[in-house]
């Protein structure tokens, strides 16, 4: 049983590591979920406090990475509709992957908080 749970942790962990380059793969929080799943061996290999530090870390990452492009838009000088289309287009993202087949939905949601006239 703890190969099943060794394989499994190092295997999310990879994934999560090919997350930070690939867009549709959220890649702290499946490297988290790596770390807890390594937690079940028998020589338990973290303490609480480092898995609950790390917790904060993803979740801080998480925020951020929804927070930044919002910042971003409005820091560089994009107009209000930009920002809104830049919000929107996030949390249209989060639902509908950004591959060519299924891409329409995030682009009208783009196209709509742009076109908030």
């Amino acid at each position: 049983m703890e190969l099943i749970w060794i394989t499994l942790g190092i295997l999310c962990i990879l994934a999560g590591f090919f997350g930070s380059f690939l867009p549709v793969i959220p890649g702290p929080p499946i490297s988290y979920v790596g770390l807890l799943l390594l937690q079940l061996t028998t020589p338990i290999p973290f303490s609480l406090q480092f898995l609950l530090i790390w917790a904060a870390i993803v979740g801080g990452i998480m925020i951020l990475d929804n927070v930044i492009p919002v910042y971003g838009t409005k820091k560089f000088g994009g107009s209000a509709f930009g920002i809104a289309g830049s919000a929107i287009g996030m949390v249209v993202g989060l639902f509908f992957c950004p591959c060519r087949s299924c891409s329409r939905p995030c682009h009208r949601g783009l196209y709509w908080g742009v076109g908030l006239r």
